[in-house]
């Protein structure tokens, strides 16, 4: 049963950064962390690997593509007043 009223089970702890280059270096940060982490559970769990390049493909289309959920109203076209 879950009681939400017992409390957090978990504190997160964040940041938002004021300048732009802080906010960059920090995302860079996660990517490095993020690959790193990839790295090392291919090299412990090599089946692992044909799993994770079928997911890779559709997770950079949603990345990149214009017209994926995620990035509706974030082109040029949505800035123009």
């Amino acid at each position: 049963m879950n009681d939400s009223s017992a409390g957090p089970t978990a504190v997160v702890r964040h940041w938002h950064r004021r300048e732009y280059g802080a906010l960059r270096r920090q995302a860079f940060g996660y990517g490095v962390g993020l690959g790193a982490y990839l790295t090392a559970t291919i090299v412990a769990k090599p089946r692992l690997l044909s799993k994770t390049h079928r997911c890779s493909a559709p997770a950079l289309r949603h990345l990149l593509d214009p017209g994926s959920t995620k990035n509706e109203g974030s082109g040029p076209a949505s800035r123009v007043n």
